[in-house]
């Protein structure tokens, strides 16, 4: 609290001089209603890291010049109350940036007062109010001028429903984490927002746990650069509608869809991976997923570390999107445990950049045929496990594969069948792999 603030203290106990801030903040848990003496242009800090506050009563104040309600509740640990009136007029707050950050035993809040249309920062506005479960808003407020609501309402573990219609968000850059750790929410619906300016929506519903429906039916965010984390974690979410995605700028899609348990199909034929990166873990575990749409073109990607690991449903896939993909570098655990892909067909790709295929097949317990011979690549140095415990195996293509420089080829064939079919240049090898091929055919000749 700022200490030249000139106010008087009414509290629940005489015991302390009411117009000392000190002996207030050293005090043990009260009810406050404070008054002003004189007015005031800002509540900025007024009652930040104030532990010894239960409840707060604001009703007979107007706030009439407030501009700035930065952390005025900022890490109230016990604050279980605060009491708006209906004349408490924020027409000209243009920041409300962490206001009621920390709170943990907020329940409920009703803001039905409050006017956003000036306010431009809510950034981490109700961060870390674990308890927090409804936030009454007025419905007829807009928030015309926001330009920063990153982590808005993170960690906001049990609120269950937020009114997403007073946001209008054309000046923002970016909603990275705003959703984040939401676990109650079920419903989110956020088709009017109007994303022109957006560039990164990173980890916006990150570990939203019950979401099952979002709304996003209408972004058009041009200048989007990054989806990476954006729907992380969401394991009961069934549907997604990204048809009206505009995304010519992506270059990160890392963990994007991670653990979507839940999702069994997915469309991404409306983007524009031809910038794309990173999509490294992008489907990690989507166990449910079976069919998947994927843009015709991802010329620009660079790393894609279990991109698919673990999409356990999983039993066709194209993978036409690599076509012409020559700043490939890692497909690290690709495949991982793909353990009902039975198809898998590649494209033309040659890369001089792809140096790590590591763990790509492993546990791809129901493919019969790896055909790589349309895939050229001189410079690998990591290819352990890559065809580990692929069972059924039993035809394998490696002829056009250059692998004399490989520094780590352990296991490469470990649980393979032993009359296995391979096609392979052994002039193209180094001794270990040759070695390992040897052992293979001489346990077939058994």
């Amino acid at each position: 609290m700022k200490d030249n603030i000139d106010f008087s203290l009414i509290i629940d106990d005489d015991s302390y001089d009411k117009n000392n801030y000190l002996s207030f903040k050293n005090a043990g848990l009260h009810t406050v209603i404070y008054e002003f003496k004189n007015e005031l242009d800002t509540l900025e800090d007024l009652f930040f890291e104030i532990n010894n506050l239960i409840e707060v009563d604001f009703s007979e104040f107007a706030a009439n010049n407030i501009k700035s309600m930065s952390n005025l509740f900022r890490q109230c640990n016990n604050l279980t109350k605060v009491t708006f009136g209906s004349n408490f007029d924020t027409s000209k707050v243009t920041k409300m940036d962490y206001m009621f950050f920390d709170c943990e035993e907020l329940i409920e809040l009703d803001l039905s007062s409050f006017n956003l249309e000036r306010v431009t920062n809510t950034y981490l506005m109700f961060g870390l109010c674990f308890k927090l479960k409804r936030i009454k808003m007025n419905n007829n407020t807009r928030t015309n001028n926001l330009e920063e609501m990153s982590y808005m309402f993170s960690n906001c573990k049990s609120l269950e429903y937020i009114n997403t219609e007073i946001f209008k968000v054309n000046k923002i850059t970016s909603l990275n984490y705003t959703f984040a750790n939401c676990y109650s929410l079920k419903e989110l619906d956020l088709s009017h927002l109007e994303l022109g300016s957006i560039k990164e929506l990173i980890g916006t519903f990150h570990e939203c746990k019950s979401l099952q429906k979002v709304d996003i039916s209408n972004f058009n965010a041009p200048n989007l650069e990054s989806i990476e984390e954006i729907f992380y974690g969401c394991v009961n979410l069934i549907s997604l509608n990204l048809s009206m995605i505009n995304s010519n700028k992506l270059y990160n899609t890392n963990k994007a869809f991670y653990n979507c348990q839940s999702l069994t199909n997915l469309d991404l034929s409306s983007f524009d991976f031809s910038n794309v990166n990173y999509a490294n873990y992008m489907f990690l575990n989507c166990t449910s997923l079976q069919n998947l749409v994927f843009p015709y073109k991802m010329i620009s990607l660079k790393s894609a570390i279990f991109m698919f690991g673990n999409c356990t449903n999983l039993q066709n896939l194209n993978l036409g999107f690599l076509e012409n993909a020559i700043s490939l570098e890692s497909a690290y655990g690709m495949f991982f445990n793909c353990v009902n892909l039975n198809e898998i067909v590649f494209p033309n790709l040659n890369t001089i950049c792809l140096n790590d295929i590591s763990d790509m097949f492993y546990g791809c317990t129901n493919l019969r045929n790896i055909n790589l011979e349309k895939l050229e690549a001189s410079n690998i140095l990591q290819m352990s496990k890559i065809f580990y415990n692929c069972i059924n195996l039993e035809f394998l293509n490696i002829y056009n594969l250059d692998l004399l420089n490989v520094k780590n080829s352990d296991f490469i064939f470990e649980g393979i069948r032993k009359n296995i079919s391979i096609e392979y240049d052994p002039n193209k090898i180094n001794d270990n792999i040759k070695t390992q091929i040897e052992n293979l055919i001489s346990r077939a000749n058994l």
